[in-house]
């Protein structure tokens, strides 16, 4: 990340991340009554057909307010919020998400935590070997917010001739998606082991689990047992992951982005009851070997998506512009390909989840995208001003910053900028300063 300013997290404290840091938590309003909701639509989305599934159109998705990201740092422990959602990590899950709630019930978690269970919160593992989250080195922050919070790790486990070890980055954006990206090495034949990328979830806060647009099954599902856990999934098929909790709303979605050619990383949903049966998880998971893992070298690019609408359209839609980002055509500004975390440097960091586009010392960036989009991050550089720029959608501004769209300086020449709104295809978007 070009010119990033760096802050080493020290549990010692004084850690600048936003505007509230040292200070605790505060207390949010019920907003569910107050939000308001995407009007930029001008053209037909696709969406969720699933029977059973309800879907999302342009007009009910709901749009935090305000959307800006502040963090929090409380001993060892760290979370990101706004209005909508709060992601949380600590050194216990080696900063990796071991929380994830609704802020409308912020006493609801919706990730699984229990720790004798090794597959557990947000993250990778070569089970039963070695698991991401019991590293507990420390993250470096590279972006602060408010429009995007990212930090990254380096992680190593076991000896010389038996280890594994990689690169962790990890990018919340103010919209609900949340990008991981893991690339990392073996250098042994793991015999029977598992290496999985995942999203451990309290199965008692969904209703519905979803492996793509038209494979669903109730949750529980009544199949697992504390001996046997229960596998369903059709691998190399589905877009997405997705649960979903009908009735209040909240919505999990977890993404594969296949960015190298071997292996091919199948998909799978495992229920999954603990001894005791009181408690329950349900992963969403992606396998890159099943039943032993060759020493090789691999890389990972996943999206975890917050939703509140009960639906899994705006996770599907979000997945569509993961697996292809639509192509970004600029005449006012230049599209950069070169930047680090651009697998094919076709100006979308899939690392990061984010176009990347230099200004050049204009007074305006202008761009069209080849599809539709829900939702849309930015990084501009060689900005005329730190100030937050004014953004047009054809002929209809986003005119309400912290609703639908937040602004970010992040050095002298440029800045983040994420947009909570649809954008349509073929149309002009500009952002003038």
């Amino acid at each position: 990340m070009r010119n990033a300013v760096r802050h080493t997290l020290t549990l010692a404290a004084t850690l600048l991340l936003g505007a509230c840091l040292d200070s605790p938590e505060p207390a949010r309003p019920d907003t569910s009554a107050s939000d308001t909701t995407d009007t930029t639509a001008t053209d037909t989305t696709a969406t969720d057909t699933t029977a059973t599934d309800t879907t999302t159109t342009d007009t009910d998705v709901v749009t935090p307010a305000p959307m800006a990201l502040a963090s929090t740092l409380q001993g060892t422990r760290m979370s990101v919020h706004n209005d909508a959602f709060t992601l949380g990590f600590s050194q216990a899950s080696g900063y990796l998400p071991d929380r994830l709630v609704n802020n409308v019930r912020p006493d609801e978690n919706l990730v699984f935590g229990d720790t004798d269970i090794h597959e557990v919160f947000v993250g990778l593992s070569l089970f039963d070997i070695f698991h991401v989250w019991q590293n507990i080195g420390l993250p470096v922050i590279d972006l602060a917010g408010p429009a995007l919070v990212a930090l990254h790790k380096d992680w190593t486990f076991g000896a010389e001739d038996r280890n594994m070890q990689g690169h962790t980055w990890m990018t919340i954006h103010a919209d609900g998606r949340i990008y991981l990206a893991f690339d990392f090495s073996t250098n042994f034949q793991a015999d029977g082991a598992t290496l999985v990328a995942y999203a451990a979830l309290d199965i008692s806060r969904f209703s519905r689990v979803f492996v793509g647009p038209s494979t669903s099954s109730a949750l529980p599902s009544g199949n697992a047992t504390a001996a046997e856990p229960w596998f369903s999934g059709i691998p190399g098929v589905a877009p997405y992951l997705c649960a979903t909790n009908e009735i209040n709303g909240d919505t999990v979605g977890w993404i594969n982005r296949q960015i190298t050619a071997s292996p091919i990383i199948d998909e799978r949903i495992t229920e999954f009851v603990t001894s005791t049966t009181a408690d329950a998880s349900v992963r969403l998971q992606y396998d890159f070997w099943t039943n032993g893992t060759p020493a090789g070298t691999y890389a990972g690019r996943f999206l975890l998506g917050f939703d509140a609408s009960g639906s899994c359209g705006r996770i599907g839609q979000w997945a569509d512009a993961f697996h292809s980002p639509p192509t970004m055509s600029v005449s006012s500004g230049v599209l950069d390909g070169n930047a680090d975390g651009d697998s094919d440097h076709d100006g979308f960091n899939d690392r990061g989840g984010y176009y990347s586009i230099d200004a050049d010392g204009a007074r305006a960036v202008v761009f069209q995208l080849a599809e539709a989009v829900q939702s849309l991050s930015l990084r501009i550089h060689g900005t005329p001003s730190w100030g937050a720029p004014t953004v047009t959608v054809g002929a209809l501004d986003l005119i309400d910053p912290g609703q639908n769209m937040v602004w970010q300086a992040q050095d002298s020449n440029g800045g983040w900028l994420v947009m909570n709104a649809r954008i349509p295809a073929r149309t002009a978007i500009t952002i003038a300063w």
